[in-house]
């Protein structure tokens, strides 16, 4: 397949709100069209400009490779690197309408079809009581545990963000992972090693802004959300061993980049769960390499916003996802014409 056309596909009357992303990368060779998305539309149009660069080159699953390092941005940006995953999923995606197959197939030759999936829903505050409800009722359902946000705006309050987990737990009555963003400090930190944590405490991810050293927090603590680049991921391992892995494969650069990295990792890796925003590349990598990846993050408030840009849904049973069996990624557009 020679790459003849790249162009950039807006979903926008299909978004159930005007505030979601609703572009996607088209790639098209010999009538055959590799989507990504839906994504922002300045990194699609970003995206479009480094996939140009793929015109006239042959497009298969051995070629892939070789092309993706040479359209590898020097740097570690986080835009530069998610507009190659763009890039990259749209490539395997269109290896894999060409072979018929989904990716999973294209990745290994013994794919599973079924992947373990834990839920989020990071905008809702977990710990408000009139949400508690609804908190209790997505942990009733049969995700290998959820994830809810605990933010630390302004000026930290050790005590009242201790108290807010608390609360948190007791109201999922099951276990839960809560998300810091980045928005802790070293006080808050040594605070909750000098408190007893939850016992249905999964896991605590990036409690401190990029760029700063985590510290032993008492609890299992997990990293790996913002690595732009598989020697970041890499060092990030070595230097303070996570308990667990969360790499978004976008931002690592695409399949191909994640690949590499965990191939580099191995067996002795933490364990992994996938971050949910690239929700279809992590998808099918965790199809191919199930005893490496534990599972993917359901986005609960957002992916299904998403699925309604979709042609085709993907099939989300509480706890168990399934990939889906048709060609490529699963990812056509409404509206899109391909045949």
């Amino acid at each position: 397949m020679i790459c003849d056309d790249v162009a950039v596909f807006d979903a926008a009357e299909h978004a159930l709100h005007p505030s979601d992303d609703h572009h996607f990368l088209a790639l098209r060779c010999n009538n055959l069209t590799g989507w990504y998305g839906p994504v922002p539309h300045q990194l699609a149009e970003r995206a479009a400009r480094l996939a140009a660069r793929l015109r006239g080159h042959r497009l298969t699953v051995e070629t892939l490779p070789g092309l993706l390092t040479a359209l590898a941005p020097a740097g570690t940006d986080r835009a530069s690197r998610a507009a190659l995953g763009v890039v990259d999923a749209a490539a395997w995606d269109l290896c894999g309408r060409a072979a018929g197959v989904p990716v999973a197939d294209l990745l290994t030759d013994r794919p599973v079809r079924t992947i373990s999936a834990y839920a989020s829903w990071l905008s809702l505050d977990a710990a408000e009581p009139r949400h508690h409800a609804t908190v209790a009722a997505l942990a009733a359902e049969n995700w290998a545990h959820t994830k809810w946000s605990l933010r630390a705006d302004g000026h930290p309050d050790p005590g009242a963000l201790a108290a807010r987990l608390a609360t948190i737990t007791a109201a999922a009555g099951t276990p839960v992972a809560v998300d810091a963003v980045g928005t802790w400090n070293q006080p808050v930190v040594e605070h909750l090693q000098a408190a007893p944590a939850p016992k249905s405490l999964v896991w605590l991810e990036d409690p401190l802004p990029a760029g700063h050293d985590p510290v032993d927090a008492g609890v299992p603590v997990a990293l790996g959300e913002h690595a732009t680049h598989p020697t970041g991921l890499l060092d990030l391992v070595r230097r303070h061993r996570p308990a667990v892995l969360t790499p978004d494969v976008l931002w690592l650069g695409g399949i191909e980049a994640t690949r590499s990295a965990l191939h580099t990792l191995g067996p002795a890796a933490p364990p992994i769960w996938l971050h949910g925003r690239a929700f279809a590349p992590a998808l099918h990598l965790a199809a191919a390499a199930p005893g490496l990846i534990r599972g993917v993050e359901y986005q609960h408030h957002w992916w299904p916003r998403r699925m309604a840009l979709l042609a085709e849904p993907f099939p989300a049973t509480p706890g168990q996802l399934t990939v889906p069996d048709r060609p490529g990624l699963g990812l056509t557009p409404k509206g899109a014409l391909t045949p």
